[in-house]
């Protein structure tokens, strides 16, 4: 290959990288949430059992955190559509460690709320498809 093929291929393969970047740069836009906040403003937030209380923003992780999920309003009103909590208190599964094995397993948790790791599954079987496709990831970044 002549340097000008070699030129003109380096073109073409920054060309495609750009139209990448540029894909990834506009869902990166869409995803991005304008707070509305300012410090010191007063805003309602609905807790993680359903409850709306008043708060102040401090532009805290935590309040971030909070907008980002949707758990942050302007109007007292819309903190108050309460979500279906039926759905809460289904039971679903998620993806535990048997530490006498070491090995990665499905546990029913049954209608408890808590934060995992790698979220919740509907279904037994979902989440064992999850620890059959990701299961060597997962050990070798957490466990190892």
């Amino acid at each position: 290959m002549d340097r000008i093929e070699q030129l003109t291929q380096q073109i073409q393969e920054l060309e495609n990288k750009t139209k990448e970047l540029q894909e990834e740069l506009e869902c990166e836009k869409q995803k991005k949430v304008e707070c509305p906040f300012k410090y010191g403003d007063s805003y309602f937030l609905l807790t993680n059992n359903g409850v709306v209380v008043d708060s102040v923003w401090e532009d805290y992780k935590f309040d971030n955190d909070a907008l980002s999920q949707g758990n942050a309003f302007e109007i007292e009103e819309e903190a108050e559509k309460k979500p279906n909590f039926k759905i809460f208190m289904a039971n679903k599964y998620n993806i535990g460690v048997d530490f006498f094995s070491g090995g990665l397993e499905a546990r029913d948790s049954g209608n408890i709320c808590e934060l995992c790791l790698f979220g919740y599954f509907k279904n037994k079987e979902d989440c064992d498809r999850a620890i059959e496709l990701f299961g060597d990831e997962i050990k070798r970044l957490y466990l190892e």
